[in-house]
């Protein structure tokens, strides 16, 4: 096959281990495992692990997210003739891969989106289960002015809509303390898909008491993880009741990479050569959103 350009959707995330006041960062972690071969984790129809994992410079890691589908495989075929089995051995399946790039720098990750190997919910499941006693999660980075707004201590949450179509696998829910209890609800009465609005009771006369706990930041954040979202909103109100909206989804930070590819799939260095190009591309609003200088994001 020769050579042609393919596009590549690429994410970014920062990495979190343990609770919010845990001083143990995730590039410690990972530097542990670098340069070794990575446990795999077996599910039922699938199993899960890193390929790779490398520290390529200082502070800069190289890996592969891969799942290996063990059941339900399809088989070979084309148009006009019968299909065939693809003449897997029995301990093989099919891998999909998502190529990524972690940064010990402000715990960032840039990393592939390819829903078909996982997303970074699946991702932070794994480094959990390996991890033995902490929970690893990501959280989607936002845009400047979003995360500016999110962030700001005098605006207060009052509303939160959001919409998905029900995750049916458990693997693919956010890593929190509410969202299993209210999707397996979900699934008891057939539910499939989820249209959900949280807003302040402006009735209520007790100071305080016609805002949104503080919470919803972070509830708002893990209701973006999940699969098949299709809008997370989150209103924020200041002292004079004037109403910042944000779009968890449109106001993630995101871009397009195009690579050259030889045959089906794309060349692992060159995966992370792009990787590393669209984070480079991205140091404005990187420099913004940490607040840090953009020259020591090389």
């Amino acid at each position: 096959m020769t050579d042609r350009m393919r596009k590549y959707a690429i994410d970014f995330f920062t990495g979190h281990i343990g609770p919010a006041n845990s001083k143990e960062k995730l590039s410690a972690f990972l530097r542990k495992h670098s340069g070794k071969l990575c446990p795999h984790v077996e599910g039922v129809t699938y199993d899960v692990e890193i390929r790779g994992l490398v520290e390529a410079e200082p502070g800069i890691f190289h890996g592969v997210f891969a799942k290996i589908r063990k059941d339900e495989l399809p088989h070979a075929g084309k148009a006009g003739h019968p299909d065939r089995d693809l003449g897997l051995a029995q301990d093989e399946g099919l891998v999909d891969k998502n190529h990524f790039v972690y940064y010990e720098q402000n715990e960032l990750l840039v990393m592939q989106a390819n829903r078909h190997a996982g997303t970074a919910v699946a991702l932070g499941k794994y480094l959990t289960d390996i991890h033995g006693q902490l929970a690893v999660s990501f959280n989607p980075v936002l845009q400047p002015d979003a995360t500016r707004r999110l962030m700001r201590e005098d605006l207060t949450p009052v509303q939160i809509e959001t919409s998905f179509a029900r995750p049916t696998n458990p693997d693919l829910y956010p890593d929190d303390d509410w969202s299993p209890g209210l999707l397996d609800m979900l699934s008891q009465l057939g539910g499939g898909n989820v249209k959900l609005s949280v807003t302040a009771d402006r009735k209520r006369a007790a100071e305080g008491a016609d805002k949104l706990t503080d919470r919803a930041r972070r509830v708002a954040q893990a209701f973006r993880q999940i699969p098949n979202v299709r809008k997370v909103k989150i209103n924020m109100e200041d002292d004079e009741g004037i109403i910042y909206p944000i779009d968890l989804i449109a106001d993630r930070l995101k871009v397009k990479i195009e690579i050259s590819v030889s045959g089906r799939y794309p060349n692992e260095a060159g995966m992370f050569k792009a990787l590393k190009g669209a984070k480079n591309d991205q140091l404005d609003n990187l420099q913004q959103i940490f607040g840090i200088p953009g020259a020591n994001l090389n």
